[in-house]
């Protein structure tokens, strides 16, 4: 593919991202203000969901500590905006940053330990930064924020807030797709499928583990950054243990493999309380529905229920577009 091939392919993406937040905002501008604030906060969700595809999905990691980076994230923004006066578009790539130093040290155990005893370990520094770091220097107590501004724009409006989160979550949604079509992501993927054997091909497996945790962290720290853009208050109970393994859950019941498993998520976190309280069911039950979707689908569909649906749609597709099978010698009927 040549250079002129792959600028008009690139401005095709970028036009169909810049049409899709045009539609769904002219969609979401008949929603309610609650509504159109849960599709906000389904757009940062959805980027959580993402930091877990490219880190378990592209990389075979496992981590549980994804909200707690959002956290520092979110609390890193507010004190820089709370208590040095930054402007919220300074502090926003500060805070990133922030969370992927925070990513890469948590990535270490990573080096040595993999599977279940490496869930078993970041579950234990989700419970340290909990009880511990969440109650140290500026992230120990909650900041308010007021909503920026952008030239010519005020996001004090929820409908331009919401445009914003969801052209973040789509353009990250692009680069992570670009990502695994990379060289960096089929190695990623070479690491996900033997560790050995990548190490015995000379692949630099040490980088390329603290590259998903990083890019991962990165991913996490900027939900963190839209969530106190969107709900304009941060407070540390809001990026607890529960939130991570929900996040955990969520992302492997649709399907770590799949980018769009981040909309899907994002929009089943966001909305899956308030369609149970529509179906009659008391939306506190949101865990046990999820717990018991999760059962279900590692037992009927383990790769997710994106992927099974996009196989079954696959199938469909083949069987109607199959050509009629023709008996060469037909059967002759004799009077």
């Amino acid at each position: 593919m040549n250079t002129l091939s792959m600028l008009r392919n690139r401005i095709g993406r970028l036009a169909v991202i810049a049409g899709g937040v045009v539609l769904t905002t002219m969609a979401v501008n008949g929603f309610g203000a609650n509504d159109r604030r849960l599709a906000t906060l389904a757009a940062a969700y959805g980027l959580l969901v993402l930091s877990l595809v490219v880190l378990t999905g592209f990389a075979g990691q496992v981590s549980f500590v994804q909200a707690q980076l959002a956290g520092v994230g979110a609390l890193t923004t507010g004190w820089l905006v709370a208590n040095l006066h930054w402007s919220f578009w300074a502090a926003a790539p500060v805070a990133v940053a922030a969370s992927v130093v925070v990513g890469v040290v948590v990535g270490l155990p990573a080096l040595r330990l993999q599977g279940l005893i490496l869930g078993v370990v970041t579950l234990a520094l989700a419970l340290g930064f909990d009880a511990y770091l969440f109650t140290l220097g500026p992230f120990g107590r909650g900041f308010t924020l007021a909503r920026p501004a952008l030239p010519g724009l005020n996001l004090a409006d929820d409908r331009l807030t919401f445009a914003v989160c969801l052209a973040v979550l789509l353009l990250a949604c692009l680069l992570v797709a670009n990502l695994r079509r990379s060289g960096t992501g089929r190695l990623f993927a070479a690491v996900r499928d033997s560790e050995v054997a990548a190490r015995t091909a000379g692949v630099d497996v040490t980088r390329l583990k603290l590259t998903a945790f990083a890019v991962s962290a990165g991913l996490a720290g900027l939900a963190g950054v839209l969530l106190a853009l969107t709900v304009g208050s941060v407070e540390k109970q809001s990026f607890g243990l529960l939130f991570s393994v929900n996040l955990t859950a969520t992302a492997t019941l649709m399907g770590t493999g799949l980018v769009g498993s981040a909309v899907a998520g994002g929009l089943f976190l966001a909305f899956g309380g308030q369609v149970l309280g529509l179906a009659g069911i008391d939306p506190q039950y949101f865990n046990v529905v999820l717990g018991a979707g999760l059962i279900a689908q590692l037992i009927a569909a383990p790769e997710g229920l994106l992927p099974r649906v996009g196989r079954l749609a696959a199938g469909l597709r083949v069987k109607r577009t199959a050509a009629p099978v023709v008996d060469p010698n037909p059967a002759t009927v004799t009077p």
